[in-house]
């Protein structure tokens, strides 16, 4: 059986950088991966949950779901480079 070769990343961006929602609404985070055809898959964490969460959508995506006012910062990770978006919440 052959195995797909795999490439490891060697950095990684996120799109977008910034941005802010009423209580409710979502965004969906992209990251870039270098070199382009990377197989590692992102790994996505919350600063604070209780404002805004992440759910991975695919190898490289993230819906993040605003649940409160305020601040958080959505980590990005794959292998030992990280990205990081602030997502800023108001008040519906």
């Amino acid at each position: 059986m052959t195995r797909a070769a795999t490439v490891p990343a060697t950095a990684i961006s996120l799109l977008p950088a910034t941005s802010s929602g009423a209580v409710g609404a979502s965004v969906t985070l992209t990251a870039t991966l270098t070199p382009a055809g990377s197989t590692d898959v992102v790994e996505w964490e919350s600063s604070d949950p209780s404002i805004a969460t992440v759910a991975s959508t695919g190898q490289k995506t993230a819906s993040v779901s605003r649940l409160a006012a305020g601040t958080a910062n959505i980590t990005a990770k794959v292998r030992t480079f990280t990205a990081t978006s602030a997502v800023t919440v108001t008040a519906p």
